[in-house]
């Protein structure tokens, strides 16, 4: 049928393949066979670029983790592209496209974009190329921006023709000439390699850089490379070592088979089998099957072997295999056995087996799937422990011992993603009970009432999503999905597909992910979103506490100001940009950053509250809120139950300023002011409960006391109770301490407490007396990402830069090398996290901090990294986002 159509049919179907370019690529390539299957079959594992925009070799220098997406993984390819996670060749720059493209796009990916569209956006997709001017310099050149655009890359880079004003393609193939030829192709060659060795595009360029050695001097400023080859260097390579330790640590799993049955002859081990007999069961086994009938055995003497409690039976539904063997099981006493009439394929096979049971609980087990023993009893206790809980998944693994996923995420435009695959199962996050998403049909028990008279809809037959739609659709009703981590089944992935060629099953996803977009988009944009909150401090306004102790009109920018740097580099002070030095007495002012947050996705703040045995301080920001009732600011607190002190440490009365006392007052205080903050209308909220954090559990005596006294009295006004967090800071910190334990519901993990990873070579000091300690950023942040998550509750954190030196200016904590987009990679990695092991508004992730001047932690845009802080969340958020086909 594909072969058949035009090649602009073709390039509307499928864009990225440009039939007369791959075959040129492919050379050998006969005129009757198919480009496409070619591709998929042979051309993407051989590295062969299917298009002129889209390089290969290109895309995994930029993005080295690229190499390990599975060459016959077709769907995973193609995500790249939707995902917009890297541009797609050096001529293709999607921030520039997709800043200064016109009109509604027609695909979530820039690429396929401007392949559909070109002629209509009104732009080329890389700055150095001026389709207008290229149109009218040379008359051969087509009039369509987009033809123009493949002109250019295809034949005029070849030919040195002028692209525009920003390169000189004659000058600089022949100043940067190798072995005296002048360069083929020269802006491809300057995209590719000469950006990143700092070579001029431009006479005029290469003129302005100095030459010769720099000149030394006694302190060097901090001046940051902020160019694209360096801002692209500096996340890629973050981004590599962070999978990188997770490839080592999946790599370092000893591998082992735990089947827990292994037949040498099922057809004799079938002739013995019997099941018990039970006129009501209470849970109806379906197992849809067509071939691998040596797996189906197995499959059906593990459930011998899983000796359940309840009363369960079993049913194969053969759906017209042609193993002739599948007819002895209709002679198994106590199994039923259903051969199909015809044909049906997976989805109708199980809707009509569906409609023939009669059991209140139904388990979907995929032919080639193994229980292990107590597997049925763990997952009939989760599903029968809530009537709220509508369907119940187990940890599947590999036969090898892996494991294949610890349920599954969806993302906004319908894909899907096993949790922990590859990884260690008894990890501590893979282990324990939680909401989840979905979770595949391999293994899936439902409850009956909770489903209705239809399993799965059939839009989607003959399968693929099907199970994603069913989940997505209980959830919708009010029910949950329950991850149950105690119990354990074994899968052989796609074995009961594998009769279906890959071309096939790639069409049958592709066309079953729109129809899963087309149903619930809404659904799935809002449903799976992560929300950001940021650490936000109140100091920044004059009270009478700092006018005594250090002077009158003190306020953190004071400390701020007057920061000088520690050695060469060091980048001190840190000034505020737009929002400049703020006073936070006016309310407008906290507005105003309300609306700069969320322009960039950041959903709220966790304003700091400071209480010293019933004496509020810095509180008048709060009051001011709860005085105007109305004001744009979306916030929870958190208790900053510490010490002041003299060294802005928290700690010992020593040298404390004021001290905290745990008596009733500072309760009673306490509770009156958070349970104001949570009549506002921006209150947080969490499972419908306010959202209340403690910065220092551990200091309070009978913690477990102190949260049951505040959930009842936020019961008792009304709120139906809190939400209770602890911050992981000071003595939690990488502690592993159950929230369940304290009295709390989570913890927030409070990032770089206790992973900073010292520099290899520290600074040499231009201040006498230097005593402080400098960190190196990137380690500390790979070291964030390769902590083990606890088996509970946490909430994951990020840093954008950490530096104390206005408040300990010979004694400060550094952590050197933050930059904006190794940032990014950071919120990349943290944001995965919440989206594989939170759910519903658990999903959140939060950020130290908005506005800790004086600690270096700041998201506010600053005077020398303006608001790219905050674009660094707002691009992880907005690409996530993006993946909506809305």
């Amino acid at each position: 049928m594909y072969s058949l159509l035009s090649l602009r049919d073709k390039a509307a179907l499928f864009p990225i393949l440009d039939e007369p370019f791959y075959r040129k690529q492919r050379g050998d390539l006969p005129e009757n066979e198919s480009a496409l299957l070619d591709f998929l079959l042979n051309g993407l594992h051989a590295g062969v670029s299917p298009h002129p925009l889209v390089d290969l070799e290109y895309m995994r220098f930029i993005r080295p983790d690229f190499e390990l997406v599975d060459a016959h993984n077709f769907p995973d390819f193609l995500s790249r592209f939707k995902r917009n996670i890297v541009d797609p060749s050096a001529f293709f720059d999607i921030k520039h496209y997709r800043r200064t493209a016109e009109g509604a796009p027609v695909s979530p990916s820039a690429l396929f974009d401007f392949l559909l569209r070109g002629d209509e956006t009104g732009c080329a997709p890389h700055p150095m190329i001026d389709v207008d001017h290229y149109r009218a310099s040379f008359p051969d050149v087509p009039q369509g921006a987009a033809a123009a655009f493949l002109h250019f890359v295809t034949v005029g880079d070849a030919e040195r023709r002028d692209p525009g004003s920003r390169f000189d393609p004659v000058w600089y193939s022949e100043y940067y000439a190798e072995d005296g030829h002048p360069l083929d192709r020269p802006l491809a060659h300057y995209l590719r390699y000469g950006r990143f060795a700092s070579r001029a595009p431009c006479e005029d360029e290469a003129r302005a850089t100095p030459s010769g050695p720099a000149v030394p001097r006694t302190s060097q400023a901090f001046r940051p490379d902020r160019s694209s080859a360096t801002l692209l260097r500096n996340h890629s390579e973050l981004v590599d070592r962070i999978d990188g330790r997770a490839r080592n640590r999946v790599e370092r799993f000893v591998e082992r088979d735990i089947r827990p049955v292994a037949l040498e002859d099922p057809e004799a081990t079938l002739s013995q089998m019997r099941f018990a007999i039970d006129a009501e069961p209470q849970i109806d086994i379906l197992i849809p099957c067509y071939l691998e009938f040596d797996k189906t055995v197995e499959c059906l003497a593990s459930i011998q072997q899983a000796t359940p409690t309840m009363a369960v039976r079993v049913t194969v539904v053969d759906d017209c295999s042609p193993d002739p063997r599948y007819e002895k099981m209709a002679s198994v006493p106590g199994l039923t056995y259903r051969r199909n009439e015809r044909n049906m394929h997976f989805l109708r096979s199980c809707n009509a087996a569906y409609t023939r049971s009669t059991a209140p609980f139904v388990l979907l087990l995929n032919n080639d799937a193994q229980l292990e023993p107590d597997t049925l009893d763990g997952l009939w206790a989760a599903i029968r422990a809530d009537p709220e809980i509508a369907a119940a998944v187990p940890k599947i693994l590999y036969p090898n011992g892996r494991l294949q996923e610890a349920g599954c995420t969806i993302e906004p435009d319908g894909d899907t993603g096993m949790v922990g695959v590859g990884d260690d199962p008894d990890q501590p996050m893979y282990t324990h009970e939680r909401d989840i998403p979905y979770g595949s049909g391999a293994c899936l028990l439902v409850r009956r009432d909770r489903v209705g008279e239809t399993l799965f809809d059939e839009r989607f037959a003959p399968a693929y999503c099907e199970d994603v739609d069913l989940c997505i659709r209980l959830r919708q009703a009010g029910g949950r999905i329950r991850y149950v981590g105690a119990a354990r089944c074994i899968h052989h992935l796609s074995a009961s597909t594998s009769a279906m060629s890959q071309l096939r099953r790639v069409q049958l996803v592709r066309r079953n992910q729109q129809t899963l977009l087309e149903k619930w988009g809404a659904r799935l944009k809002d449903g799976m979103a992560v929300r950001v909150l940021a650490f936000y401090l109140p100091q920044f306004h004059p009270v009478p506490e700092n006018d005594l102790w250090w002077g009158k009109g003190f306020t953190e920018w004071t400390n701020v100001t007057r920061a000088q740097p520690s050695y060469d580099g060091h980048y001190q002070p840190h000034l505020p940009a737009d929002l400049g030095f703020y006073d936070l007495r006016l309310v407008e002012t906290m507005e105003d950053q309300m609306r700069m947050a969320r322009r960039y996705g950041v959903h709220g703040f966790v304003m700091y509250y400071y209480n010293f045995q019933g004496q509020r301080v810095l509180d008048l920001p709060l009051r001011n809120l709860i005085a105007r009732g109305d004001a744009d600011f979306r916030f929870c607190l958190c208790w900053a139950n510490e010490n002041w002190t003299k060294h802005w440490d928290g700690g010992s009365q020593k040298h404390a300023l004021m001290t905290q006392d745990y008596e009733q007052p500072t309760f009673e205080s306490f509770a009156d002011d958070a349970i104001a903050a949570a009549r506002l209308p921006g209150a947080i909220r969490v499972n419908g409960l306010p959202l209340l954090l403690i910065y220092r559990p551990m200091l309070i005596p009978d913690v477990g006391e102190v949260c049951d006294y505040l959930r009842g009295r936020f019961h008792d006004a009304g709120l139906g109770g809190v939400y209770l967090a602890y911050v992981e800071s000071m003595e939690t910190a990488n502690k592993g301490i159950d929230p369940a334990d304290l009295g709390f519901d989570a913890s927030v993990e409070f990032p770089p407490q206790g992973i900073a990873e010292p520099v290899a070579t520290p600074p040499k000091p231009v201040k006498p007396g230097f005593l402080g300690k400098v960190y190196d950023y990137p380690g500390t942040v790979v070291n964030a990402c390769d902590a083990r998550r606890p088996g509970r509750v946490r909430f994951p954190g990020v840093f954008p830069s950490w530096d104390n030196t206005p408040r300990q200016p010979l004694a400060h904590t550094t952590l050197e090398g933050a930059r904006p987009e190794r940032f990014q990679a950071y919120v990349e990695a943290k944001l995965a996290e919440a989206n594989q092991f939170l759910s519903g508004d658990e999903r959140l992730l939060f950020v130290n901090a908005w506005n800790e001047w004086a600690e270096g932690a700041h998201l506010e845009p600053d005077q020398m990294f303006e608001h790219d802080w905050l674009r660094a969340i707002g691009d992880v958020l907005g690409a996530r986002q993006y993946r909506s086909f809305d």
